[in-house]
């Protein structure tokens, strides 16, 4: 939180945050001539000094995300997806906080920003709303790669559905063949013929093999 009044700026953060980000503000350029406002607007900018790279990096995090997904590599995926979505959500959040500090100031402190400082501050305004710009695209992106994998989970499923069919119809027509002998009527010929049994063998093997041809030809 920050207080400003006249060529004062009161900087109100914890110690090690606030030591950190001044440190960042004097390495710009000196400030013994420049006033609050060229200040503020220095302090605003260290504030997203690192977005570019950090977004960068988020994207690099998503790819590899998604090159494992298409390598069939699944595991934890929810879990590091979930942890992803949220730092983009965050870091969204941070920069439609920024924008709508700076229009504000704009707006509202034009007797306290000079003419160059209320230039930086459009400025600096500007950068927040493409840095902005560059986390939604990512979000997209991040949604695209969650559609990525229910789609591979789909086709995972297809292939199982397809093994079980395909088994499914192979063990009909001997089902069938065996819930017929199976009857044992009186009058079966079949069932007091030597080679009934060797008989029926072979064209349970026959079916099964000519189901098997269609199969791998369809």
């Amino acid at each position: 939180a920050f207080v400003w009044q006249g060529s004062n700026v009161l900087l109100v953060a914890p110690q090690e945050t606030g030591a950190a980000l001044l440190a960042q503000v004097l390495a710009m350029r000196p400030h013994d001539q420049g006033g609050a406002g060229d200040f503020l607007v220095d302090l605003l900018t260290a504030l997203i000094q690192d977005g570019l790279p950090y977004i960068q990096q988020l994207e690099e995090r998503a790819a590899q995300l998604e090159q494992e997904i298409l390598a069939g590599r699944t595991d934890r995926f929810i879990h590091r997806m979930s942890a992803l979505r949220k730092e983009l959500n965050r870091c969204n959040r941070f920069y439609a906080q920024l924008n709508d500090l700076a229009d504000t100031l704009l707006e509202n402190a034009e007797d306290l920003l000079g003419p160059e400082s209320a230039q930086r501050m459009g400025h600096f305004g500007r950068r927040v709303e493409s840095l902005r710009a560059e986390s939604q695209m990512l979000r997209e992106y991040a949604s695209q790669i969650a559609s990525e994998y229910q789609a591979q989970i789909d086709i995972g499923q297809n292939r199982i559905m397809k093994v079980l069919t395909v088994v499914t119809t192979l063990c009909l027509p001997l089902s069938l063949i065996a819930g017929w002998y199976g009857m044992n009527f009186e009058y079966m010929k079949e069932l007091h013929w030597k080679y009934g049994y060797p008989l029926l063998f072979g064209i349970s093997v026959l079916v099964v093999g000519i189901l098997c041809i269609i199969f791998k030809k369809k």
